[in-house]
């Protein structure tokens, strides 16, 4: 399994390095990859993020958006990338449920698996490039 995760980090950070680094504006959405094939829905589920601060403390949140007509079960690792095109990930699994449709958004003091504490991942906002939803799943 470690090696199995291994190599899809070593195959994103490739995938990352392809695109010239980018920088995404404070309190706005945009979309984040969630999947091995590079694009932002997976099975149903589409993700956003943006970056803000909780109580003084630079953090990304997340937005799920369940595009199916049943409810599923999404789980990942937070994966903040920097602009050195590096991974920080934690082997913490998230997990969340989503109704059919239903639209889940990160909010401080809310949902704790929707806000990454970029602290927490060792990552400075002048750093943050992207973020990658890691072995991102989808289960009915």
């Amino acid at each position: 399994m470690r090696i199995k995760n291994l190599l899809f980090i070593l195959f994103i950070s490739l995938f990352v390095q392809s695109f010239k680094a980018q920088s995404h504006e404070h309190e706005k959405w945009f979309p984040v990859l969630i999947s091995i094939h590079g694009t932002v829905a997976h099975q149903g589920v589409k993700a956003n993020a943006m970056i803000t601060t909780c109580n003084n403390e630079p953090v990304m949140l997340l937005e799920l958006v369940n595009t199916n007509n049943y409810k599923v079960k999404a789980e990942w690792l937070h994966a903040p990338i920097t602009k050195d095109n590096k991974q920080h990930y934690k082997d913490e699994l998230q997990t969340i449920e989503l109704n059919a449709g239903e639209t889940k958004t990160g909010k401080c003091g809310e949902a704790k698996q929707l806000i990454i504490k970029l602290s927490d991942y060792g990552v400075n906002i002048n750093d943050l490039q992207d973020y990658y939803g890691s072995n991102f799943n989808v289960t009915k």
